[in-house]
């Protein structure tokens, strides 16, 4: 039992450096005050 990957496509672009990339932006949304410190927290790091 595996996956049929046959037909399958992939919509990404190759970096300067050869890895894969297939996004260009993340966004980081709090949903109250209690969750806004992790929410910087996780954007400072990205």
């Amino acid at each position: 039992m595996g996956i049929d990957l046959k037909g399958a496509s992939f919509e990404g672009w190759r970096r300067e450096n050869g890895r894969m990339g297939v996004r260009n932006h993340v966004i980081v949304l709090p949903v109250d005050d209690l969750s806004n410190a992790a929410a910087e927290a996780v954007a400072n790091n990205i």
